[in-house]
């Protein structure tokens, strides 16, 4: 095979599999499935023709990060020019509607939401998110997101920072405008799921926004600490370098490529080692809009009387999970653990697994991530904002399981949502299982009630009593749904502590 033809067989094999994502993407599958293509053109794109042409033959694929063997056949077929059968079979859907029913309002709709991009939670960069909206007919797409991306395309300057306060802007509007709607602008909540609620923790510790909402709820969004103002200067000062600019100005950072940004991101990022929720491109405690970190050491008391809804889902991490976490042995799952708690890892691992004799490793490592990322500090958080003696504080444990994917996923990362929103028929981790509309319901009116009051209880869920530190009562969402005192305690205490979250 010639130079070109080699060339023209790697950018087909990228343009297929970057295809598939998007068609992935646009039906709703898996962020992890749709990451596994992305992954794959990567890959791919990162070789020379040879190499590639040379792996087909030798059938080594699989051996490059990121290949597996979906991913290896479509590369292997696109290379020889026949048309895949797993993008056959999805294009041959492609046409047909996302979800059913609701033609006529999605006739009606002129553009879309999005609220996550790749850099956050989802699948697909914010490009590939605009072609996909251009797809469906949309004239224009919003985007929310708590993505580095947009950090660094509207600069990092302080300045800029204290200006970041859209969500502050958002809440004044309707303080003044939404009982033109019926509403009241006296009983507002806020509420979000994994980077929506991170931006609800940082509002319960920004002065400029209380006063302007009355209930808040965090969902799979823990937030204890936020980015200190010095590593936020050191970061700011290392993109500079990266960009080979000297104390760079908005309007400087403003006039770079988008190309070139995204490479001293990325270049940041590798160079500095930093964890993107505290030490990276997020909120910044800058003294002003935020002088201190929501919930370190103690509850930010800025919005103390806000009665708050705070929890997480049992496997959180199992919707991103590569390939390879679902069938781990002993030893790459202490690996894996080693690389979140260190030399806790022993000890967490015994802890874990007399709690859950049954768990595979793979189920095991799912938890321990889970609970390192989100729950734990879900259950801290509760700790410290019901020591301020103000607002209540309710906690909750999402353990309903779905049943797609032979059932591996569990009680994912934002399972929830639809329970929430009173529409399980409409996603694919809940449609047409049993007992999920009835959970649905209990669930909605949970949220709706609290909206109302500031209390979740209803006449369908058991008592769900206010969250303080000697019972740690706790509302675990299930088909049955229960309140246990402190469900999760001995795996609590050994990830406080490795944690450092003990006091």
């Amino acid at each position: 095979m010639g130079s070109v033809s080699r060339m023209e067989a790697t950018r087909r094999a990228v343009e297929v599999l970057d295809r598939i994502a998007f068609l992935l993407e646009r039906s709703r599958e898996p962020t992890y499935r749709v990451k596994a293509f992305r992954n794959a053109a990567k890959t791919v794109t990162a070789m020379s023709a040879g190499e590639l042409e040379q792996r087909i033959a030798d059938g080594t694929l699989t051996e490059l990060p990121g290949i597996g063997q979906v991913t290896s056949t479509v590369i292997t077929e696109a290379v020889a020019g026949d048309a895949p059968s797993y993008l056959t079979k999805l294009e041959s859907t492609a046409a047909g509607p996302l979800v059913g029913g609701g033609a006529d309002l999605r006739a009606a709709l002129r553009g879309d939401l999005h609220t996550h991009s790749d850099w956050s939670d989802g699948g697909s960069p914010i490009e590939e998110m605009m072609l996909a909206a251009r797809a469906l007919g949309h004239e224009y797409v919003a985007l929310t997101d708590h993505s580095p991306r947009l950090t660094v395309a509207n600069g990092l300057t302080p300045e800029r920072l204290r200006q970041q306060l859209d969500i502050v802007h958002a809440l004044k509007w309707v303080r003044e405008n939404i009982a033109r709607f019926g509403g009241d602008p006296g009983r507002v909540t806020v509420f979000g799921q994994s980077g929506g609620g991170r931006k609800v923790a940082t509002l319960l510790a920004m002065p400029p926004a209380k006063g302007l909402f009355h209930r808040a709820v965090i969902e799979s969004g823990a937030t204890i600490k936020l980015v200190e103002r010095q590593q936020a200067a050191r970061v700011a000062r290392e993109l500079a370098s990266q960009l080979k600019l000297e104390k760079p100005s908005l309007r400087d950072l403003q006039a770079v490529p988008l190309d070139r940004m995204m490479s001293a991101y990325f270049a940041t990022v590798r160079s500095m080692n930093v964890d993107e929720m505290t030490m990276g491109f997020s909120p910044t405690v800058d003294g002003v809009a935020v002088p201190r970190h929501p919930f370190h050491p103690t509850a930010s008391d800025v919005s103390a009387d806000v009665p708050l809804v705070i929890g997480s889902t049992r496997t959180e991490l199992t919707l991103q999970a590569d390939a390879a976490a679902f069938s781990l042995d002993d030893v790459s799952l202490r690996g894996r653990v080693r690389a979140l708690v260190g030399p806790a890892t022993d000890h967490i691992v015994d802890v874990y697994r007399t709690a859950n004799p049954s768990a595979t490793s793979s189920d095991l490592y799912f938890l321990i991530a889970s609970d390192h990322r989100y729950g734990a500090p879900a259950m801290k958080i509760a700790e410290r904002r019901a020591a301020l003696g103000r607002g209540p504080v309710y906690l909750y444990y999402f353990r309903w399981e779905t049943r797609i994917e032979g059932g591996r996923l569990k009680s994912p990362h934002t399972i929830e949502i639809p329970f929430v929103f009173d529409n399980v028929e409409a996603s694919r981790l809940t449609a047409g299982a049993t007992g999920a509309q009835a959970l649905a319901d209990r669930v909605s009116d949970a949220w709706i009630a609290f909206a109302r009051s500031g209390d979740p209880n209803t006449p369908q869920l058991p008592p769900w009593p206010a969250f303080d530190a000697s019972r740690r009562a706790t509302m675990v969402f299930d088909n049955a749904s229960v309140v246990q005192n402190d469900p999760l305690r001995e795996q609590r205490l050994a990830m406080f502590a490795a944690l450092d979250l003990a006091s």
